[in-house]
């Protein structure tokens, strides 16, 4: 066994990580009315059974998210801030700057996730206006 303290370091020991025990965690944030995608918003990522694991990503453009390298166990994903957003270049005393306006704002929306042996990329967070 190998001890290191804050700010110690050890050359000379080779530490192997199991990545086939780690999985993805993937979907999609969608509006309940009409199932579009929702192009921007938080994701947030945490564990009922471990309070120091909490995670989050960014909803991307296409309305998707992603959490890679994720230990098997009982997840809630939930998403925050969701938002569609359209950016536009304005031009303010002869300079160019890009500038993202809220189109509709919704409420939160979340889901339980329970990741066993393979990544689980199906989530569908489904929010409201």
């Amino acid at each position: 066994m190998v001890a290191l303290e804050a700010d110690e370091n050890k050359t000379g020991v080779d530490i192997v990580v199991p990545l086939q025990r780690f999985h993805s965690i993937a979907g999609v944030v969608e509006a309940k009315a009409d199932g579009h995608r929702v192009n921007a918003g938080t994701v947030r990522l945490t564990s009922p059974n471990d309070p120091s694991f909490n995670r989050v990503a960014s909803v991307q453009k296409d309305g998707t998210f992603e959490f890679d390298l994720v230990p098997a166990g009982t997840y809630v994903a939930r998403v925050e801030d969701a938002k569609d957003s359209q950016g536009r270049l304005i031009q303010t005393d002869g300079r160019m700057f890009y500038t993202v306006d809220t189109m509709h704002e919704f409420g939160p929306a979340q889901e339980q996730i329970l990741l066993q042996t393979t990544d689980v990329t199906n989530v569908v967070l489904s929010v409201r206006q």
